[in-house]
């Protein structure tokens, strides 16, 4: 295991949270942290009198740089990691929710498939290797514009 270096760090723009507390037990269901490159997400309780923790953090790749792990973190731009923790706080136990990550990915997959498949019926041309396709709602704007200054 590698062990974190004090000079790494991860800025952090935006910080939203509510707790409600009741009978020692802190809850939370919109946590919404924000980088330049990651959002992150999270639900769950802390029981602050049994020290322990039963919380679910999603966290979102939204963009990338060259020099921060750019090839790496692009193969995840867009899908959701959600990371259950539990335990008491002295060790506390974390999983990555592998089915709902398959289950996004396959998702984002799908929606592209039918962006691609839009675009192709609306007569958009299929775009040259290294270029980006013009988006369906795009080529859609278009057509109906161009039928209305006929």
């Amino acid at each position: 295991m590698e062990q974190a270096k004090q000079t790494e760090k991860t800025d952090f723009s935006e910080l939203n949270a509510t707790f409600r507390i009741a009978d020692g037990v802190a809850r939370n269901d919109d946590l919404d942290v924000k980088s330049p490159f990651l959002r992150l997400g999270g639900d769950g309780a802390i029981d602050i009198g049994k020290g322990r923790i039963d919380y679910t953090a999603r966290a979102t790749v939204t963009g990338t740089a060259a020099g921060q792990g750019g090839a790496e973190l692009a193969a995840l731009k867009g899908l959701t990691v959600p990371v259950k923790l539990s335990g008491p706080f002295e060790a506390v136990d974390w999983k990555v929710q592998w089915s709902a990550v398959a289950a996004g990915a396959l998702q984002n997959k799908v929606e592209d498939k039918l962006k691609q498949k839009i675009g192709e019926k609306l007569g958009a041309s299929p775009a040259e290797p290294g270029a980006s396709a013009p988006k369906p709602k795009d080529v859609l704007k278009e057509k109906l514009l161009k039928g209305l200054f006929k």
